[in-house]
């Protein structure tokens, strides 16, 4: 076909497409390709007669033998230009092969034998090193798996289409065909269609539909993992990377991660998917949203939202906050209400729902704290002004900030403060001696560790250096650990108007000594509450799959509650550990219930025969030194907003003397 030829069709397909129509129906190979190059531009080309077109030359009835050559200009070569056309023209079809054209999605369902048998042929033809060049076949395959995307972007069909024998595996072999710097020089599509196939024909993948990508890639999962994050690695090394690119690469990743229990997931996270996808979406969010790049934000966020909670998830939640996840958000959340409705629920979800649950880990708490102290830039604020989701994202930023000041607490008083585990007395760690065997228990005086052993530290002793194996191979960091211990106590006490409410309504009769606390961390806010101490059972709450030993040492401390007959008390606290939960006990030093001077100023209480009345039912929590840290900073942050930086480190500086004279 001349340049000549092909100019004369293109303006004939303009001035009359019923004739070119019934040219290429006929088997007029130019009028074949024109229409083809013309159907998402010219309206009267997107119909159903163009598409039975189409079908008539992808027929099975015409399916040629790939194991068969044919001579040039034979009848079965022409017959195979003919089809590689309609191939060309079904993927530009695409577009229109949505719901509610049910007309022609019944049309592509009832040619589906025939199209597939025409993608089996040139697939063959084109993975032979023989048939032409090799951009003309690689161009070749990307007009097949373009065609296989196009198709499949109603489910019905979808489902139908990717239950074929074989086409798992013929779609995973076009993707790893791919060439990986896709983009990277002139190409007749613009969005990597393999990856884009693969992501459709396995878009409800499951264990078994992966297992046989991971067959046809040589039996590896690490193999799959590597090709899917290789390919985003690449769009993503492009000065400016195409969102549509983008997009499509951490498709492949979500569908390949879906099966939940899979190996190429565990591969995917192993090598940092949460990280990369979480620098992809950094990128891309910087770009205007809109056109590919809200597919391309939403697939991003989408991933995140699917793997942060995986295995044990602190790891995944401190690597997506450290990699930029806050500033994705930030920089997306002007435009919030251009996103769908689905997307913005669990994006907002992110950060108003499961990082809220993860600040209870001093490790996360920090990753926070830094990515918040970037964003603490005009730029940032005009952005989360202008914002839909302000409230929510001041409202977590809020509590990382009194979470970070209750860890500062921590800090101050855990290299020094040390209690009796016997008699409960406080004091200087280096006043204190170690039990010998178990190197974690404490005791102020020889007398008070002659007791404890005889009072029940010979059995918890044993179970304590079991538990220390246990701790070993957690994946919850000791300072993590030891930092929700006090979390807990502290907002245990912080609560204690609340949780008297709750004793009386809830235990009535039941002395406090006898009561436990409860906070449930993983919902937000926290939930409190209380439990009697007696016949309490832990195995309602014990994680499932959580070791003997974390059982028996759970009994042993309720246990050893109880026995101190009001010495110290049992705070019960659930938290988040990736896509389960773990229950923490904590056994207080001094006794819970005591009334503390700052109590005794607020204005609900009074003292009386109880030690507490509520008189005006208002009061859920009482005042500490984090209250008043965080009063300080809110004072702060108006003097500088209104009067300037000037100003408040002038007001700064006041309050430190103020704390001196103190």
């Amino acid at each position: 076909m001349s340049q000549a030829d092909f100019l004369r069709a293109m303006q004939e397909v303009q001035r009359s497409p019923k004739q070119t129509i019934k040219a290429a129906k006929e088997g007029n190979i130019v009028s074949i390709k024109v229409t083809a190059n013309n159907i998402q531009a010219v309206p009267q080309l997107q119909t159903k007669e163009v598409l039975e077109m189409i079908h008539s030359h992808l027929s099975e009835a015409k399916a040629l033998d790939p194991t068969k050559p044919a001579a040039p200009r034979s009848p079965a070569a022409l017959t195979a230009e003919r089809a590689f056309a309609a191939i060309m023209a079904l993927g530009n079809f695409g577009p229109f092969l949505m719901p509610p054209n049910k007309p022609l999605l019944d049309l592509v369902a009832k040619g589906w034998p025939g199209i597939w048998k025409w993608i089996k042929f040139f697939y063959a033809i084109n993975t032979n090193p023989r048939a032409g060049s090799a951009e003309q076949r690689r161009n070749s395959l990307e007009m097949v798996a373009y065609a296989l995307y196009s198709i499949t972007h109603d489910d019905a069909i979808q489902a139908t289409i990717s239950a074929t024998p074989g086409l798992i595996a013929l779609s995973t072999l076009l993707w790893l065909a791919e060439d990986p710097n896709f983009g990277s020089q002139p190409t007749m599509l613009p969005i990597p269609v393999t990856a884009a196939a693969l992501h459709h024909v396995l878009f409800n993948a499951t264990q078994a539909t992966i297992n046989e990508v991971v067959k046809v890639s040589g039996g590896k999962s690490s193999i799959v993992a590597e090709t899917a994050l290789t390919r985003l690695r690449n769009a993503l090394a492009k000065p400016v990377p195409d969102p549509a690119h983008v997009h499509a690469h951490i498709n492949v990743l979500v569908t390949l991660t879906r099966p939940r229990k899979h190996a190429v997931r565990r591969a995917v996270l192993r090598r940092g998917g949460i990280g990369l996808i979480t620098r992809a979406l950094v990128r891309v969010s910087t770009m205007p949203l809109q056109g590919p790049n809200v597919d391309a934000v939403i697939a991003g966020f989408g991933f995140i939202s699917n793997l942060i909670e995986a295995g044990e998830g602190i790891r995944y939640v401190r690597q997506a906050v450290r990699e930029g996840l806050l500033q994705a958000f930030v920089n997306v959340s002007p435009s919030f209400a251009r996103l769908d409705a689905e997307a913005r629920e669990f994006i907002l979800a992110l950060v108003s729902d499961t990082l809220p649950r993860y600040l209870v880990y001093r490790s996360v708490i920090l990753v926070v704290d830094n990515a918040m102290q970037k964003l603490e830039t005009p730029e940032a604020r005009a952005k989360i002004e202008k914002s839909p989701v302000r409230d929510s994202w001041y409202k977590t930023r809020k509590l990382a900030a009194e979470r970070l000041m209750i860890k500062w607490s921590h800090d101050t008083v855990k290299t020094e403060a040390a209690h009796c585990d016997y008699c409960r007395k406080q004091g200087q760690k280096e006043t204190f001696r170690n039990c010998s065997r178990c190197h974690v228990t404490r005791y102020c005086s020889k007398e008070c560790q002659v007791a404890g052993w005889n009072s029940g530290h010979r059995e918890e002793c044993r179970l304590k250096k079991e538990e220390q194996l246990v701790l070993e191979d957690d994946a919850i960091q000791k300072e993590d650990r030891l930092f929700h211990h006090h979390l807990a106590i502290r907002d245990a006490r912080h609560h204690i108007p609340l949780l008297r409410r709750l004793a009386a309504k809830e235990l009535p009769g039941v002395p406090l000594a006898k009561v436990g606390v409860s906070i449930d961390y993983t919902r937000v806010p926290e939930v409190y509450g209380v439990f009697a101490l007696e016949g309490h059972d832990l195995s309602k709450e014990v994680k499932k799959d959580a070791p003997r030993v974390s059982e028996a040492r759970s009994e042993n401390i309720v246990e050893k509650a109880l026995k101190s007959e009001g010495r110290a008390s049992l705070v019960e606290s659930k938290i988040c550990v990736g896509e389960g939960c773990s229950v923490v006990l904590t056994l207080t030093a001094q006794p819970l219930w005591e009334t503390n001077e700052v109590t005794r100023n607020l204005p609900g209480y009074m003292d009386d025969e109880e030690g507490w009345l509520d008189r005006t039912g208002e009061f859920d929590t009482t005042v500490d030194d984090i209250d008043i840290m965080m009063a300080r900073n809110v004072i702060r942050s108006f003097v500088e907003k209104h009067e300037g930086p000037e100003a408040a480190a002038f007001w700064d500086s006041q309050d430190s003397a103020d704390e001196l004279e103190l």
